[in-house]
């Protein structure tokens, strides 16, 4: 049987790991649009929030406008994780393949999906649940921090190849 990792060595091709990327960006500007309107700027694209925050984007919205997120959350945006995250483990397995930070994807998809499930149950209790608000807010500094890590470890991939390159005569 064919390991996970040979797997997504085997499929780390430059056009795929473009074609995700180019999805990734487009993914949130135009289908949660559609399925959450009307929020502002949501919870889970900023890098902390407080109860106050909370309160403030909450209460601008409708009820219909709080079940459209609910429902946005636990769906599309449940599906999101996946599409990035694998982007990031073929672009982190392509620029580092003897090093093993492609599996930093796991633990970001991970707490996004927790995030998207706080945010929800947020969402759906809203006003009550505040005690969650601490929970999700620390979820979302932990998902945008690993976001930035593997970033961080791209671009650093990137450099490298770049310097390696002209090394060789």
């Amino acid at each position: 049987m064919i390991s996970f990792e040979k797997r997504l060595t085997r499929h780390a091709r430059w056009p795929l790991i473009i074609a995700l990327g180019v999805i990734s960006l487009l993914f949130p500007s135009v289908v949660f649009r559609l399925a959450m309107p009307s929020q502002g700027i949501a919870l889970d694209t900023r890098l902390a929030y407080t109860t106050a925050d909370v309160h403030a984007a909450l209460s601008a919205l409708t009820p219909a406008q709080r079940s459209a997120a609910v429902w946005g959350h636990l769906t599309l945006d449940m599906l999101y994780p996946f599409i990035y995250g694998l982007f990031f483990a073929l672009l982190l397995i392509r620029l580092w393949p003897a090093k093993p930070w492609w599996r930093l994807a796991f633990p970001i998809v991970a707490a996004d999906l927790l995030e998207n499930t706080l945010l929800a149950t947020l969402y759906h209790l809203y006003p009550r649940g505040t005690g969650l608000i601490p929970w999700a807010s620390a979820i979302t500094t932990l998902k945008w921090a690993l976001v930035a890590l593997a970033t961080v470890l791209a671009l650093a991939g990137v450099v490298r190849a770049a310097f390696h390159r002209k090394a060789k005569p």
